[in-house]
């Protein structure tokens, strides 16, 4: 579960990152999770956010920890990395609407309250570090990579500390691009 919140979160904040390049950036350090939504909103303000249309991807986990997973047999270990290494595939239809509207698409504060240590963006870079804490444990997430307005590509790290899934640590890659207009019935 917290695998696929952490996914979630991440592509949301990609495709909101993922905007056209309007020479105005946004740098942030040491602010709330809403107060780099409202930058990221304020930057592409004046211009198109993201080209609206079809877009596809793939997000492929390149490493992957949990406490506790060391204990399995090795052939599962291997296993389990294997089936992560083959990457998940992903299309969506992003509607003029949504492609204006960055807050709508940026991490949401669920499960805890971040806090970006830093965030920059600008010029088609981006680079940024959120720091979580929750119930289950404190969390960093990074994400560097480069961006356009159809198409991005990024590395994402998150570290978690405590027990089982909280502990959990993986890096993954994850690139997209406009494909062309949105499918019949998606808009």
């Amino acid at each position: 579960m917290m695998f696929k919140r952490n996914i979630l979160l991440v592509t949301g904040a990609l495709l909101a990152l993922s905007a056209c390049d309007s020479g105005k950036g946004v740098s942030a350090k040491n602010e709330s999770v809403e107060s780099v939504q409202n930058k990221v909103a304020d930057a592409v303000a004046s211009g198109e956010f993201m080209k609206p249309g079809q877009w596809a991807g793939t997000v492929k986990i390149t490493d992957m920890t949990m406490p506790g997973m060391e204990k399995l047999p090795p052939q599962m270990q291997e296993q389990m990395k294997a089936r992560l290494a083959q990457g998940h595939s992903f299309e969506n239809c992003l509607t003029p609407e949504d492609a204006r509207d960055p807050k709508a698409r940026m991490a949401e504060n669920s499960g805890g309250k971040c806090t970006y240590d830093h965030f920059e963006m600008a010029h088609g870079v981006i680079d940024a570090k959120m720091s979580c804490t929750s119930e289950a444990g404190p969390r960093t997430m990074t994400m560097k990579g480069t961006y356009s307005g159809d198409s991005y590509q990024m590395e994402m790290a998150s570290t978690g500390q405590g027990e089982g899934p909280a502990g959990m640590s993986m890096k993954m890659q994850m690139s997209a691009k406009r494909t062309g207009a949105c499918k019949a019935g998606e808009v």
